[in-house]
């Protein structure tokens, strides 16, 4: 893992080669897997996500959580991604720095979400966490998944 701290407002870990290429196969196969349990995704407007707005958000989603309910075990995503993020490396990670990201280490509530953006796809700019009432994610985990892509412009997480 190579991993760095950019310079910002809020705490951030970018980590470049977080799985071994093995696990990152596995994990795009599910998500390539997965295509007819997709939806659009939804705006929260509240406790829920309640409307769908496609001039605010053009994506689509899949909740693994629901999806896997019987056996999250059955889910190479929700599976490897649990054993990566509670080894030792990644706990003593979390601990390190901005100590809000220590929450995961002590976390008994995850959720898992793909998204998933195609041409002209888009989320405005929102925010993961409301912090007058903390029922939302508090950590929110980007990994990117893809195929080597044809060229193209625009897609840039930008925080």
């Amino acid at each position: 893992m190579n991993v760095s701290r950019p310079a910002f407002s809020s705490p951030i870990i970018c980590i470049d080669e977080f799985l071994p290429d093995e696990d990152a196969q596995r994990i795009l196969q599910e998500c390539i897997d997965l295509k007819k349990v997709y939806m659009p995704a939804r705006v929260f407007d509240g406790p829920a996500a309640t409307r769908i707005d496609p001039k605010y958000r053009a994506n689509e989603v899949v909740c693994l959580d629901e999806v896997f309910r019987g056996d999250p075990r059955r889910s190479d995503i929700l599976r490897i991604i649990k054993a990566k993020i509670w080894t030792e490396e990644c706990r003593s990670l979390w601990h390190e720095g901005e100590f809000i990201l220590d929450i995961i280490n002590y976390s008994t509530w995850h959720e898992a979400v793909i998204s998933r953006y195609g041409h002209s796809d888009l989320y405005k700019k929102h925010q993961d966490t409301r912090w007058d009432c903390i029922t939302y994610r508090l950590v929110t985990m980007v990994y990117y998944v893809n195929k080597v892509s044809e060229r193209f412009t625009g897609g840039a997480l930008t925080l």
